[in-house]
């Protein structure tokens, strides 16, 4: 995605931003792991709890039958919801939101349709409906035991991967109370109600193909022109596994030199690397950067889980030196090598003129002891100045190349 003013831009823009979000993630999420699920759903929604994403993992595998008593009952609360939506719309209290689609679960098999494709006319009222019904008996719905397994197995990742979820223990423990009494489904918690004011409806994704169809969706994309430098459209991207990586590491990191990224977009650095290593550590694959701490980059390391890495034509080594050169305190770095800075799914920056991003989990960081350092080494800091560099151990979840 690209940084510019959504609310200004007319309907028609408004709607083809949406399908342009919704794409890469709808096309990525026919199946990802579960972590992987779970970060997609933190970096986009932080203030989501432990209830908001056992609610989007069971929307994937229960459906929304639970929401369809009767076709009469399902049109009454949608009718009752679209009013009372259109009303927060109209009053400034809501806006409507960049992201419409928005697939489930690590499955995918359904997609959250915000109501606000019914407020702007681009589907009616009827259409939605009428797939929301449908969807009630079009995915292969779990039964309640079959959902209880599935879960632990979500929940044992959420207490592994991500215990710093607020109050992450007690809403598990309560959740395993309710699931023993049967009572499977919940409603988003307080937080991320408030942050996100969701008005949705679940629809199964071969019904949801029937109304935004691929192929136009595909046309639409097409047309996504950047918003910086140039008028042509920016070249796609590929998924590659890491070991697809064809770069000598040597070349890459020492002569090529990378960018390294940290931060969300509107709050964001990056800076030139030439230090780096790349390979296998704890039967995973990872790549390692070393920041200063007396770089502006440094602070975005440590204040964020995922940092990116990107490699770029010998054309841009010029740009690359700017990038080493300036500091984003003073100025937009991005804006002064002339980059396109785009966003992964999980909000991470990488840039149009690259080709290749590497999108990294932090594993492990810790700063270089000088105490430990060799003789000449520890010379060269106390020499130069600069301040101690602390090495970022990265999980690398996603690599894409052009």
């Amino acid at each position: 995605m690209y940084s510019f003013r959504y609310k200004c831009c007319p309907l028609w823009v408004r709607f083809i931003i949406s399908l342009v979000l919704a794409l890469p993630i709808l096309a990525a999420c026919q199946s990802v792991s579960i972590r992987e699920a779970i970060a997609r759903q933190l970096a986009l929604y932080p203030e989501s709890r432990v209830q908001d994403i056992y609610k989007s993992f069971c929307q994937d595998n229960l459906g929304p039958e639970h929401l369809i008593p009767n076709p009469e009952a399902a049109r009454n609360y949608l009718q009752s919801e679209l009013a009372a939506y259109r009303a927060d719309v109209d009053s400034g209290k809501y806006s409507i939101p960049v992201r419409r689609f928005e697939p489930v679960g690590d499955k995918g098999h359904y997609v959250r349709v915000d109501l606000s494709v019914v407020l702007d006319s681009l589907v009616s009222e009827e259409t939605l409906l009428d797939a929301f019904v449908r969807s009630d008996n079009a995915g292969q719905n779990m039964t309640p035991e079959q959902w209880r397994k599935k879960w632990l197995k979500v929940a044992a990742v959420i207490r592994h991967d991500f215990p710093d979820i607020p109050e992450c223990e007690k809403d598990l423990r309560q959740i395993d109370s309710l699931m023993a009494e049967g009572h499977y489904i919940l409603h988003h918690s307080p937080a991320y109600s408030a942050a996100c004011h969701p008005h949705y409806r679940i629809i199964a994704r071969p019904v949801f193909e029937t109304i935004f169809p691929q192929e136009n969706m595909t046309k639409l994309m097409n047309c996504r022109k950047d918003t910086n430098s140039t008028d042509k459209p920016t070249k796609d991207w590929q998924e590659v596994a890491p070991e697809e990586i064809d770069l000598n590491p040597i070349q890459m990191i020492d002569k090529d030199w990378l960018a390294v990224s940290a931060g969300k977009e509107g709050n964001m650095n990056l800076m030139t690397i030439s230090w780096g290593t790349i390979g296998e550590l704890w039967s995973k694959p990872v790549f390692i950067v070393y920041v200063s701490t007396s770089r502006y980059t440094y602070r975005f390391m440590e204040e964020n889980d995922y940092f990116t890495v990107t490699h770029f034509p010998p054309s841009m080594k010029a740009k690359l030196g700017y990038l080493g050169r300036v500091s984003g305190r003073d100025e937009d770095k991005v804006a002064g090598a002339g980059l396109t800075v785009e966003f992964t799914e999980l909000g991470n920056p990488i840039y149009a003129e690259a080709d290749l991003a590497i999108e990294c989990r932090k594993l492990y960081a810790q700063p270089f002891d000088a105490n430990l350092l060799p003789a000449a080494q520890r010379a060269w800091y106390e020499q130069s100045g600069i301040g101690i560099h602390h090495m970022y151990i990265g999980e690398i979840i996603h690599v894409w190349k052009k």
